[in-house]
């Protein structure tokens, strides 16, 4: 899979940057340093913009943002901040607004949006946006089982990736991830997806995501997104040496 020049391949995993800055500065700034650090693309989270319910702010800052990453690509991001809750109308927004900027390559739509997910994913297609169609469980990782039925879910709405993310709390943890991942390539075959274990516990999947089948991994920024991700750099470092 390609986007823009960026080949996204199991094989040869790349490092994403996800953009946490409330601010405009903060989120350009972070963005250009960033870029000099040699991220491969980056993932606005527009859910932690405090101006994200002004319109005119949000385009702004897209536009600001596609021309400081240059031909990087550009995933965003509104997810919601409490799990299982319904969607908000901020939310939908967000999507709807990042779909129409003609800024971003990649528009990440999670599973419980429910009947709002039909919806954004054919206004994606119409406006030529790529979707990523992704499920999180910050508390815990379910069992094989119902992991390996969640992605198949995701997978059931053809995007162009899918993405799991998990806590992992124990060394158990990573394991019924690497199986259930397994699983679903045995079912679905190989196709780009993005595997992610939560916490230090899961950091294995960041080092070795080939072992998982993902086409990316996340590396922590000024900030981090996720507890126990690995500054760029290094793990570009790392990931040089197991590749």
């Amino acid at each position: 899979m390609k986007i823009r020049s960026l080949e996204l391949n199991p094989e040869y995993p790349k490092i994403c940057n996800a953009l946490l800055g409330e601010s405009q500065e903060e989120i350009i700034q972070e963005a250009k340093i960033l870029s000099d650090l040699g991220t491969d693309l980056f993932e606005w989270r527009a859910d932690y913009y405090r101006d994200s319910g002004s319109p005119e702010a949000v385009e702004d800052t897209l536009r600001l943002l596609r021309k400081a990453i240059k031909d990087r690509p550009l995933i965003v991001s509104a997810r919601s901040r409490e799990p299982g809750s319904a969607p908000s109308q901020r939310q939908l927004d967000l999507c709807r607004q990042a779909i129409r900027s003609g800024c971003v390559d990649l528009i990440e739509l999670e599973l419980s949006l429910g009947e709002d997910l039909p919806p954004l994913l054919q206004y994606a297609q119409s406006q030529g946006v790529s979707t990523i169609v992704s499920s999180y469980n910050t508390r815990e990782t379910p069992s094989q089982e119902s992991m390996v039925e969640t992605l198949c879910r995701c997978e059931s709405f053809q995007p162009a990736l899918s993405k799991i993310a998990v806590a992992t709390n124990a060394k158990g943890d990573v394991l019924r991830l690497l199986l259930a991942m397994e699983e679903v390539e045995q079912r679905q075959g190989k196709r780009p997806r993005i595997v992610v274990g939560m916490g230090s516990k899961g950091n294995i999947s960041r080092i070795l995501p080939s072992f998982f089948g993902s086409v990316l991994t996340y590396a922590s920024g000024l900030t981090a997104s996720l507890e126990g991700q690995i500054n760029v750099s290094d793990l570009r470092t790392i990931l040089s040496f197991v590749r």
